[in-house]
Formats: structure tokens, sequence, C-alpha cells
């Protein structure tokens, strides 16, 4: 039997440090109890992932609302159960650059060092809400512009600042924001060992009124979790600032999601780990209204209510419901990068109501030279209804995708050329 941990926050101005105390209730469950006036929500039920260790469950309070300031790091094969309760996102700490920074540098001069700000937190440098604006962040075994250090009001690093995404800043003007960003939760070890987990009847607050400064996709989401084996179900997802839940290998089910700037789910994994497959990707039965409020030239890769991504194909997204899309109901049909990327083939869409579209899908792209087609890619029994013009003889791509295959669909005011 699985241990259970139950985590309890009892708060006291008499009490300047936190506490841990585990009291047994029963042979399988322990209670986390922690006596806190300082400790932030995040470090409580960071400390009772870390106890319970791989494969437990973690307890939250019914109803209770936490505000998190940092990413939880999730163990691998473990279960959140939220009992209703709420993760909030805090509104957002920045600062500004009070002397110019090259790109190639690792060290930041700014005005002030926020309130709880500390090493280890991760840092997005930039210039204004858009993604191009900002510095870049890749898909790495250990997350860059981490803080190494911090003496006065200067930042170190664990990483070179980098350009801006289009190239077009060199040197990070004075007055250039320097803001924290996390991810609300997300795997451990994601990217070496690809550790799955699961989420269970949890609210999730993005708080995006407070979080407005900048939209690059690849900062802020809510989920970043891959594969086989993770889950999150019974959720409720509203106000969530950039993407929501990022990955691979999930099964995603019964849950609904409202006012999202982003795309609901941004499928994105890596076809060369194989310790937990990320090729298995189901989506049933959820409810989605209000997404991708925000346009993709804004937000750099969000162009669908299910974005696809590098080895986004391998999914079964299923008897969904998606109102008011300002993008496309489905991202990119697109072949392989590279080796280790699969492409969007074994992709299929069936059974969906997608109502208030921009358009069915974003594009149907050109395959790159030495590289293969996606293939067995099935969109059938859909309901497409005020999803925009979509003359896809305009894809000069299309041809190339022979496993392509468009089954009956339903259409309604929304107007659909295949050939």
């Amino acid at each position: 039997m699985s241990t259970s941990v139950r985590v309890t926050i009892i708060r006291s101005p008499l009490l300047i440090f936190c506490l841990p105390c585990y009291f047994p209730v029963r042979a399988w469950l322990l209670t986390f109890v922690f006596f806190a006036f300082s400790c932030t929500d995040d470090e409580v039920i960071q400390a009772a992932v870390l106890a319970a260790g791989p494969g437990a469950n973690i307890l939250f309070e019914p109803n209770k609302q936490y505000t998190l300031t940092n990413q939880i790091l999730v163990r691998g094969f473990q279960t959140l159960v939220g009992n209703n309760a709420t993760l909030k996102r805090a509104d957002q700490t920045f600062t500004f650059l009070s002397i110019p920074a090259q790109a190639a540098s690792d060290s930041l001069i700014i005005d002030s060092i926020p309130s709880g700000w500390q090493i280890g937190d991760q840092l997005q440098i930039f210039t204004d809400s858009l993604h191009a604006h900002s510095n870049s962040y890749g898909d790495y075994p250990v997350l860059p512009n981490k803080i190494k250090s911090i003496e006065g009001n200067k930042i170190r690093l664990t990483s070179s600042i980098g350009k801006s995404i289009d190239a077009s800043i060199e040197i990070w003007p004075v007055r250039t924001y320097v803001r924290k960003v996390f991810t609300i939760l997300r795997g451990d070890s994601i990217n070496s060992k690809s550790v799955p987990f699961n989420v269970v009847n949890m609210n999730f607050d993005g708080n995006k009124e407070h979080n407005d400064l900048n939209f690059y996709w690849n900062v802020n989401s809510t989920i970043f979790v891959r594969g086989v084996g993770a889950k999150i179900a019974d959720c409720r997802f509203y106000n969530i600032p950039n993407e929501n839940i990022v990955g691979q290998g999930i099964y995603i089910s019964n849950c609904q999601a409202r006012n999202l700037n982003g795309s609901f789910v941004h499928l994105s994994g890596i076809d060369t780990i194989h310790e937990f497959t990320q090729k298995n990707s189901i989506i049933s039965g959820n409810f989605i209204d209000s997404v991708c409020l925000l346009n993709t030239n804004v937000t750099g890769h969000s162009e669908g209510c299910f974005t696809t991504s590098y080895n986004g194909g391998f999914a079964t997204i299923v008897n969904n419901r998606v109102y008011n899309c300002g993008e496309a109901a489905i991202g990119d049909i697109d072949a392989p990068f590279d080796i280790a990327d699969g492409g969007k083939s074994e992709f299929i869409i069936t059974g969906n109501i997608f109502k208030n579209c921009k358009s069915i899908v974003a594009d149907i792209a050109n395959v790159r030279t030495g590289l293969t087609p996606s293939t067995d890619i099935y969109i059938a029994n859909n309901i497409f209804s005020n999803c925009g013009v979509n003359d896809w003889t305009k894809f000069t791509g299309l041809k190339r995708y022979v496993g392509l295959k468009i089954g009956e669909n339903s259409i309604n005011d929304t107007y659909w050329k295949i050939q």
C-alpha cells in the first residue's frame, strides 16, 4: 500500500521558523503539519512532497487556497489529491536593469532585489509583453537563468542571459524588466528521467491579472509533465496567463478550463527518452471555454487549443467540448525536426465539438529536406461550428502527408476546402 501524506499548515506569529511534525493517523496515513509563520505555502508543499517520496499520495486540505511563489517539483508517480483545494499563482515580482547587460553576460545589476527572491529562482528578461522581446528558454536538462548568487543589487545567473528571441536585442537596455517566473507543478528531473505524476481534483488559478508583463509561452505555465503514466483528472483551470498544460504521455480527462491566454494543452515531448515513453497522450471529456485569448504573435507558440510542438503527435483527442478559441482548434500538422522528434504521427482527433474557433488547424507545414512526413493522422466525427475559412489547398505541404485521413465531420458556418 502506498504512503499517504496529508498537508496541514498552522500559522502563528509566535513562530519565526518552519517546524515540520508527523502525526500517524492510520497505518497508511501521516499528517504532515507545518507550524509556520514565515514559510510560504509552496515551501510547505515542497517539503511534504520530498518527505513522502516517490509513489506517495499528497492529500491537500479540502477547499483550501494555497498561494504559490515558486514551483513545486513533484516526485515520480506521486499523486496530488486536491480535495477541491486551489493552487493560486502569486502576483508577479519584478525589477529593472539599472545598467545595460550584454547577451553573453551572466550578471544583472538591478534596481533592487524584490522580496522573497533567492538562489535557485528562475528569471526572465524582456522589454515588453511580446515573446519576441524576451530572452529565450530552451528545454534543457538544467533550466537556464536561475539565480546563482546575490550580492547587493548584483545577481549572477547559472547561464548567460542570451539575446532576445527575435535577435533584435543583444544589449539589454536600462529599464529592461527582470521578472521571476515558474511553472506551478513540474516533474522532478523532467528531462533526464521524464518522471510522470498525477493530479486529481485540484483547482488552478493563474491570477493572470497580476501576471501580465510578458506572455512568452515557455514561461509561467501551469503544469509541465512528461511520461506515460502521468494523469491530470477532474481539475479546473482558470485565469491562466501563459500556456496551461505542457508535456507528452499524459492522460487528461474530465477537466474544465476557462479564460486561458494560451493553449489548453501544449503537446511537447522527446522521442529519444525511453525510460517513460512519451508517445501516448489521451485528452478526453474536457470542457474548455475562452482559450488562446492572446494571438500567437504575442505568445510565440500557442497556435491552437491543442497545440502541437516537438514530438507533439501520438495523441488521441476525443469527446472534448471547445468554445471560443482565438486561434485554431488544433495546432500545426508538421513533420519531424530531427531524430529526437517523432513529428505529429499517430494523431487521432475524433468526437469533439469545436465552436467559435479561428480555424480548424493552424498550418500544414512543408516536409523538411531529408525527413519524412508524419503519418497516421485521422480527423473524423467532429463538429466544427463557426471555425473560419479553411482552404487547405493553400497548404503547399499537404500533398506530402499521404497518411492524413479526413473522415466524416459536421461543418456548420465553417468553410473547409481540402482538394
